[in-house]
């Protein structure tokens, strides 16, 4: 192949992967509704600043602040068993 027209078509290759991009982009959500990934590390680690123990303490102020009344995947819990 001529260089010339290798050039063309690599161009032509990136032009559909950028264009590709774009529509995956595009179809993405702008906001994920209620995606708490990292709140339960997030907690633990509040707990620890404010002098919490995180084995036994009571994490319902701590979890207040962090706008609900539990932890994902933590549930109600209170005090450590």
């Amino acid at each position: 192949m001529a260089d010339r027209t290798q050039i063309a078509l690599a161009l032509a290759l990136w032009m559909i992967v950028g264009a590709a991009a774009f529509v995956v982009y595009e179809s993405l959500p702008a906001e994920v509704a209620g995606y708490q990934d990292f709140k339960p590390y997030h907690g633990g680690a509040l707990a620890l600043r404010r002098g919490v123990d995180p084995y036994g303490g009571d994490f319902a102020a701590v979890f207040a602040k962090l706008g609900d009344g539990q932890a994902v995947g933590m549930g109600a819990r209170r005090t450590a068993t």
